[in-house]
């Protein structure tokens, strides 16, 4: 049923140094967001990195409605929220909230993971979005042991953001991942415990949620891609892979 289960050893070696090399990337690309910088400087450097590291990225490329996703990773700033091409055309400033997704193919391997990046000083409401955001998908990642389901750990992911006030994003979930960027099961931002689908050993997920300060709706803008919130809300995101190894959750990103 599914193509995201691994158990022999070359599987999980492989898939561990894929997510290992996109790990350094994305910290580096974490560092490289600062103030006066660019979402295409990002962008670039990811590029230069696959380039030294011998990967390529998962993103480049990808089928959408208008166009191939045209750039290496995904750089949204405040109110965008999701698929935002990188562009020039901007520089980051005090206040910003930047999400950076993005993922490589090794060895046919696939990965996928993103961060939440401040550049301060930012609202307070701003720092608490990427606390909140950070702590659900680090207690929804416990819930991912074999016999659970998909819903135990959307359960966790939609409380904590809602206890703490703000809205996950609609329309968007996590995913299985491996030799493709979106495989099965679908794990949604919120949802009830012992729903969905069983969580197997040896699958391998993206745990992630996406969240806002205002009601969670996107609009999808010109390009195809780029989401931003409907009421220029600001979103923060996190998401890690995770391989569900002797029937344990392991974080195999970050």
């Amino acid at each position: 049923m599914y193509k995201n289960i691994f158990t022999s050893v070359w599987d999980v070696t492989q898939i561990k140094k894929a997510a290992e090399i996109s790990s350094k990337i994305l910290l580096e690309l974490s560092w490289s967001a600062v103030e006066g910088s660019s979402p295409f400087e990002v962008n670039n450097l990811a590029k230069s990195l696959c380039k030294q590291n011998n990967v390529t990225s998962s993103f480049f490329g990808v089928n959408g409605p208008k166009m191939p996703f045209p750039e290496f990773c995904c750089v949204m700033v405040n109110a965008e929220t999701v698929h935002n091409i990188p562009s020039s055309k901007t520089t980051f400033q005090k206040g910003d909230v930047i999400k950076i997704d993005f993922g490589i193919i090794y060895n046919g391997f696939f990965t996928d993971h993103g961060t939440t990046v401040l550049i301060e000083p930012v609202l307070p409401v701003h720092q608490r979005l990427v606390s909140t955001v950070n702590l659900s998908v680090k207690k929804a990642v416990e819930q991912a042991y074999a016999g659970n389901t998909t819903g135990d750990i959307a359960n966790v992911l939609g409380t904590i953001s809602t206890l703490a006030g703000f809205t996950p994003v609609t329309g968007f979930c996590g995913h299985g991942i491996g030799k493709s960027i979106h495989e099965s099961p679908s794990i949604p931002f919120s949802g009830n415990p012992k729903t969905g689908e069983k969580l197997l050993n040896g699958m391998l997920i993206c745990i992630e949620n996406w969240i806002t300060t205002g009601s969670g709706r996107l609009n999808l803008q010109k390009d195809g891609w780029t989401l931003l919130t409907s009421d220029g809300s600001f979103s923060a995101m996190r998401e890690e892979m995770v391989l569900i190894e002797n029937g344990k959750p392991v974080v195999i990103t970050m």
